[in-house]
């Protein structure tokens, strides 16, 4: 297998859908995009705190970003980067808690996020929001402790989450997260 040299401080990693681009995303804040094969990483830009989690969309056109510390965050920020031209498109704020996870729907209309920790977490909901400008859609609230992982089902109207509460949910999403 390829190896390729990444920063100590690296604490997320998503491929795009053909393989050619990395998206990374570092506790020193920074979000970083480089084309395989190769160890050249261009940063994109930069969140208040570490970025926690990194996802590209299937259509490779856009990459999510999520920040925040693990206690008393001030950041909790998903920025959502248009991957040409590296500029940021939308920053989302509305997480009262670190974010801890992004995806985004197969179609690419939609973006998930979780949030919380497994300790004193005052936000474990999951936010559905609009690629397309930013708008927040909807709130699924239910688990009792943060969000670790989130993954939209093939039809792009179910989603799954697991939570440091040990529980695994389905989702079914309101018609009007349809964006």
């Amino acid at each position: 297998p390829a190896e390729h040299p990444l920063p100590a401080d690296l604490s997320a990693v998503a491929p795009s859908a053909d393989g050619k681009e990395l998206a990374i995303g570092l506790k020193t804040r920074q979000v970083k995009l480089g084309r395989l094969p190769g160890n050249e990483f261009a940063a994109l830009g930069r969140h208040g705190e570490g970025v926690n989690t990194v996802a590209f969309s299937a259509d490779g056109r856009v990459i999510a970003s999520g920040s925040g510390a693990e206690f008393f965050s001030s950041d909790n920020s998903i920025v959502i980067w248009d991957s040409s031209s590296r500029q940021p498109r939308h920053t989302l704020r509305s997480h009262k808690d670190t974010v801890t996870c992004v995806v985004f729907s197969p179609d690419c209309s939609l973006l998930a996020s979780g949030g919380g920790t497994d300790i004193l977490s005052s936000d474990n909901d999951i936010r559905i929001w609009s690629v397309a400008d930013g708008t927040l859609l909807h709130i699924l609230r239910g688990h009792r402790k943060g969000v670790t992982d989130l993954c939209f089902m093939s039809d792009g109207q179910r989603l799954a989450s697991s939570s440091y509460d040990h529980t695994l949910r389905l989702w079914s999403l309101p018609r009007s997260a349809s964006a």
